[in-house]
């Protein structure tokens, strides 16, 4: 890509983001009371609130969650998104594979399946999909995100990047060896239909992510480039493996320092998913006003 195409292609993306700016989602008050609702069970006393002004309320359920998920690397809450919200996030997912091959942002194909990547999540058209930036920008999920990386001094990337996926029967599933990410990142999914066994969910290996993390610190500090695919796979016994099966409209938070993999999806079988990648805020030389515009989590201090 020419300088030209690059510079063209930034200004596309921070007028997109700007524009989304001055629209009202339609959609964000009923998904923020589901997504309340969803964790409000974690502790006894019940956090719930209907606008981010009570984000605060939240602050000890997201420690609470925080901490599960790096102790146990995944919470599943099945069938949490229901009714008219999961069906709008059906038409939105549907219409954005339908799409795909005129998309603007990154498409990936393998043996069927169509994985669009859209990044900077902020620039996805919020009058087109409002639904699905309703989703990932809830501040249910940024509190959880905010305790996670309390601890890191650059603040973090909150659902920067969102990863649309249908996967078709296969054998061969993109990402399908059992492994932990290169750069850790906090994932949250929605399950757009049915996952059974036979759609191929995810599988993790439970209590694998502090051995994980301190490895995967330890090959950084060896190594400037990890082969992903081969320096990040590992093994684990068949009988300590979990399969994250679930109904339509489930929500899995995972951290990717535990080990994970795609299963085979069998004939007649799709497995249709939604999800946004959190990572710690690196040094960048992009502008203040890039940072500013795109990334703004990155000025958290936590």
């Amino acid at each position: 890509m020419s300088t030209t195409q690059r510079l063209t292609r930034e200004l596309k993306v921070l007028s997109s983001v700007l524009a989304n700016r001055l629209t009202a989602n339609p959609w964000q008050e009923k998904m923020d009371r589901a997504l309340v609702e969803m964790v409000s069970g974690v502790l006894p006393s019940d956090p719930a609130t209907e606008s981010p002004a009570g984000e605060p309320q939240l602050s000890n359920v997201a420690e609470t969650l925080a901490e599960r998920v790096r102790n146990e690397g995944v919470i599943l809450f099945p069938a949490a998104i229901t009714g008219l919200l999961l069906d709008a996030l059906r038409d939105e997912f549907q219409q954005m594979i339908e799409t795909s091959d005129s998309s603007p942002y990154i498409v990936d194909r393998h043996d069927g399946a169509i994985c669009v990547r859209i990044d900077p999540r902020p620039s996805l058209d919020k009058k087109a999909y409002p639904a699905t930036n309703a989703f990932f920008d809830s501040y249910v999920f940024r509190a959880i995100a905010r305790s996670f990386y309390q601890s890191e001094s650059q603040g973090f990337n909150f659902n920067n990047t969102i990863f649309v996926h249908e996967t078709p029967e296969t054998t061969s599933p993109l990402s399908g060896k059992l492994h932990w990410d290169r750069t850790q990142a906090l994932k949250f999914w929605i399950y757009i239909d049915d996952i059974p066994m036979e759609a191929g969910p995810m599988r993790i290996h439970p209590g694998s992510t502090p051995a994980n993390k301190v490895e995967r610190i330890d090959k950084r500090r060896q190594a400037e480039h990890l082969e992903g695919g081969k320096d990040n796979v590992v093994d684990a016994a068949p009988e300590e493996i979990r399969y994250l099966a679930g109904p339509a409209g489930t929500v899995l938070i995972h951290d990717s320092d535990c080990s994970h993999g795609a299963s085979p999806v069998t004939s007649g079988q799709f497995r249709r998913i939604m999800r946004g990648h959190c990572r710690a805020a690196q040094p960048t030389r992009s502008t203040a006003l890039q940072r500013l515009v795109l990334n703004p989590q990155r000025f958290y201090r936590c």
